[in-house]
């Protein structure tokens, strides 16, 4: 697909510091979308936190943070805001024409306010140790899930770039 056809879309990926160690927290999703009223494209894959598509009226910083407050169904506080519009702990991980994807280090207690969505599979924590047994999805499951999916973690590729970039950013932080 030329890359001007393609949808645009932001992110944040959501990143802890648990037990002294960084975990990065990624967005399964469901099989079926309640919304629609259809299957899921892409079920049982992890994506990062929340993205989605971005509207003609936002940058992709914009389009990031509504997704997450309307994915994690949470309001992201000012001081989040501050973070992430200061540059303090904002990381853009991914950008090109087509997606964007800030990272953001956040205190354990924030992912206690996320309630997510009914069309979502959860939240799946992901250590800078298992990055290298995630299996990249591939394009027949779009819309058919991958099969061992409870027990293997699929992600998206341009979701383990984000990983290894935010790992990498947000380690030296701890």
């Amino acid at each position: 697909m030329p890359k001007d056809k393609r949808r645009k879309k932001g992110g944040i990926l959501l990143f802890t510091v648990e037990n002294g160690e960084l975990v990065a927290h990624l967005q399964q999703r469901g099989r079926y979308d309640y919304n629609h009223g259809k299957p899921n494209t892409w079920p049982g894959i992890c994506q990062v936190t929340a993205e989605g598509k971005r509207r003609p009226d936002e940058n992709p910083l914009q389009a990031a943070v509504r997704e997450a407050e309307e994915e994690l169904q949470t309001k992201l506080s000012p001081m989040v805001w501050y973070a992430l519009l200061g540059g303090m702990d904002r990381l853009p991980i991914h950008k090109d024409k087509h997606i964007s994807i800030f990272g953001l280090l956040v205190p354990t207690e924030a992912m206690k306010t996320i309630r997510l969505e009914r069309i979502t599979g959860g939240l799946v924590r992901v250590k800078e140790k298992d990055i290298d047994s995630l299996i990249p999805a591939i394009p027949m499951w779009r819309i058919e899930a991958h099969p061992h999916y409870y027990r293997d973690i699929v992600v998206l590729p341009e979701t383990i770039l984000a990983l290894r970039k935010g790992f990498a950013r947000f380690k030296r932080l701890i």
